[in-house]
């Protein structure tokens, strides 16, 4: 089974510049986009991504309703900060996604 076809990120109301540095960063993970922390929500059930993206703006009642969501299904949650990420910003997604990983398969890391 290819481990790839699986493995998914949810970006959710990032800038087009934002989203093309998680792509860039994912690759070869698959991307999924939601509008808002509502249509998020909705969905994350049946996506089931490892990682989750927001903007680093974002409402403390938004963080907390995807926190829930994203605690049932196992994902992680990074910020991602407005202007272009830096050089980091890669390794920390990387970092999230096999953590989330770990934590589905039930590995202690």
């Amino acid at each position: 089974m290819d481990g790839a076809s699986i493995l998914r990120a949810m970006v959710i109301a990032l800038t087009p510049e934002q989203e093309e540095a998680c792509r860039r960063a994912l690759v070869p993970v698959e991307v999924v986009r939601a509008s808002d922390v509502r249509a998020a929500c909705a969905s994350m059930s049946m996506v089931l991504p490892l990682v989750v993206v927001v903007d680093e703006a974002i409402s403390d009642a938004d963080r907390a309703e995807l926190t829930d969501f994203a605690t049932v299904c196992g994902a992680e949650i990074v910020a991602i900060e407005r202007t272009p990420p830096g050089a980091g910003y890669a390794a920390r997604l990387l970092d999230a996604v096999r953590a989330a990983e770990r934590r589905r398969v039930g590995a202690r890391g």
